[in-house]
């Protein structure tokens, strides 16, 4: 599992350009943190937008779906929907076509906004942005941006797998910040 996250890190997904442009992971992020979150109840996964113009909820199902599994680490129960099971202060932050740029801070702090699709563009082939955060209350433990072309909808298969690859990276398996070389393995 881990080799195949690794070259779709690399590569992207086949015949799909994805791009993770930036990704961090602050000191403070453990793994342990995910153990304590799976432990206890609900990852609350805030969805912020929804760049096909479909129903929301049907759109945040979909993404939480595909997170599923997807990372290292302890199985976690992604929920759109804050709960008596979700495990304060601990969330993921989803800003789908926001800015092109933002940063963990502004993420997990509750901005920036996303931009709705026009009028119309349910079904439509198009570009999907993405600014994600695991955050410990307004403080990012990972961050990254990342971005995918010519997608026709949350049931595309490329869109499946730039969840996941999202996803895998938001939760790493060690934390590069601690190693000497800040290298995430494979290096």
């Amino acid at each position: 599992m881990l080799a195949v996250i690794a070259t779709l890190g690399l590569t992207g997904c086949a015949g799909t350009p994805s791009t993770i442009h930036h990704a961090r992971t602050d000191t403070s992020y453990r793994v342990t943190d995910l153990s304590y979150v799976a432990g206890r109840g609900d990852m609350l996964t805030e969805i912020v937008g929804n760049p096909f113009g479909s129903p929301q909820p049907e759109f945040e199902a979909a993404v939480t779906s595909y997170m599923e599994g997807s990372h290292f680490g302890p199985r976690l129960r992604f929920n759109p929907t804050r709960s008596d099971a979700t495990v304060e202060p601990y969330r993921v932050r989803m800003i789908f076509n926001g800015p092109r740029a933002s940063n963990g801070s502004v993420v997990c702090g509750g901005g920036p906004a996303a931009v709705e699709p026009p009028k119309g563009t349910s079904g439509a082939i198009g570009d999907v942005r993405l600014l994600a955060a695991f955050c410990r209350g307004s403080s990012p433990l990972t961050f990254l941006s990342a971005e995918l072309e010519d997608i026709s909808g949350a049931d595309d298969p490329a869109f499946r797998d730039f969840i996941q690859l999202a996803t895998a990276r938001l939760f790493p398996p060690q934390n590069p910040e601690l190693r000497p070389d800040r290298c995430m393995p494979p290096c």
